[in-house]
């Protein structure tokens, strides 16, 4: 007899038997339908795992701000690595008491079963050794400031937290170590070059010569007007050769002639220093000693407003709790969340003078 044959006779003996079993075979196999789980996941996560990196970026470099106006020791953590395994795994079953033994009784059983895993690997890197050197205590190279100036960051903001004095002019600090006020000159200084950027740009160009890699800056020349005017003044405070088109820039703090601009620059954990002066503490830990009381405000201080109290905030930027209280930047407050963000591309340039890699983001989708 033929195989087909032999199963229409199976079916006859089997009757409504078959039909069942046919029905819920093909409702479990239509459950455990193959689908991919590795596009689906895409949307949902990469958004997810961007958006909690970049809160927990701002809340860490609040946290090491905040510690440091309790000179408290300040631990940076890199997020190296996102490793995300989904695994997805069925199983199904039928047994038919009545298929293998005609005279047996009994109705067809379904069974069917299922797993789903989500594991998500997180590695983080302490800022430890020559890193935490190179980051945090190496002083911003001038280039990198001069890069910024390029990249449209105004002129006036950035050398108020980045340079601490261009040809002997200072830019003033308020933490004790460097404390000094601001040279009436800088703030002029620093308003002219903004003018001269917004109106004809200033040039940075990085060449090779004898003695090495120089980065110039380059200023045009024939310029009139206000503009004009401001070029003018920023040749008269810095000393520089009026005639001069490229200009030296080097890290120093005077300069070798009137074609060179010294610029001296702050390291990171110094522009952290400054930002922490800043931030409002309780005044039971002032009486109680745990912190300096804040100083009153000096001419050119950042527009950052970093507050303080006993409950967490509804409405914040970043917020981190510390000592029994909640410190935040407020989420309406524009000023100081522009200043905030400058200071965390501010790290990224400390680390090895341009942008870092963003952290590896590696999702397994197999099972």
């Amino acid at each position: 007899m033929r195989s087909g044959d032999s199963l229409r006779v199976m079916l006859r003996q089997l009757g409504g038997r078959a039909a069942a079993s046919t029905t819920i075979v093909g409702v479990l196999l239509t459950m455990a339908g193959c689908t991919s789980v590795g596009p689906g996941t895409i949307n949902r996560d990469r958004p997810a795992y961007g958006e909690s990196l970049a809160d927990s970026w701002k809340d860490l470099m609040l946290l090491n701000v905040v510690k440091l106006r309790y000179a408290d020791v300040p631990v940076f953590l890199d997020v190296t690595s996102v490793i995300n395994q989904y695994i997805r795994e069925g199983q199904i079953g039928v047994t038919t008491p009545g298929w293998d033994r005609p005279n047996s009784v009994g109705p067809p059983v379904g069974t069917f079963g299922g797993r789903w895993s989500d594991r998500p690997t997180i590695t983080y890197n302490p800022l430890t050794g020559d890193a935490f050197s190179q980051s945090l205590l190496s002083p911003i190279p001038p280039s990198s400031v001069m890069s910024l100036l390029q990249a449209g960051w105004p002129a006036k903001f950035v050398f108020s937290v980045a340079v601490r004095s261009i040809n002997g002019v200072q830019s003033g600090s308020r933490t004790k170590l460097f404390e000094r006020r601001r040279d009436p000159d800088f703030e002029q200084l620093a308003e002219d070059l903004q003018m001269i950027q917004r109106e004809v740009g200033i040039g940075v160009r990085v060449v090779t010569k004898a003695q090495g890699k120089t980065v110039l800056i380059i200023i045009p020349r024939g310029l009139e007007g206000e503009v004009g005017a401001a070029r003018e003044r920023v040749g008269e405070i810095l000393g520089l050769d009026p005639g001069a088109k490229e200009l030296d820039l080097v890290y120093a703090s005077v300069a070798d002639g009137d074609r060179e601009v010294a610029m001296l620059t702050r390291s990171m954990l110094e522009i952290l220093g400054e930002v922490s002066t800043l931030v409002e503490v309780p005044q039971l830990h002032i009486d109680e000693g745990r912190t300096r009381a804040t100083s009153a405000p000096k001419e050119g201080d950042l527009p950052i407003r970093i507050h303080s109290g006993t409950a967490k905030p509804d409405d914040s930027y970043a917020a981190i709790e510390y000592r029994d209280h909640w410190f935040w930047i407020d989420d309406t407050d524009f000023q100081s969340k522009r200043v905030f963000t400058f200071l965390m591309i501010m790290l990224s340039l400390a680390e090895t003078g341009s942008t870092p890699a963003a952290p590896l983001l590696t999702v397994s989708t197999g099972g």
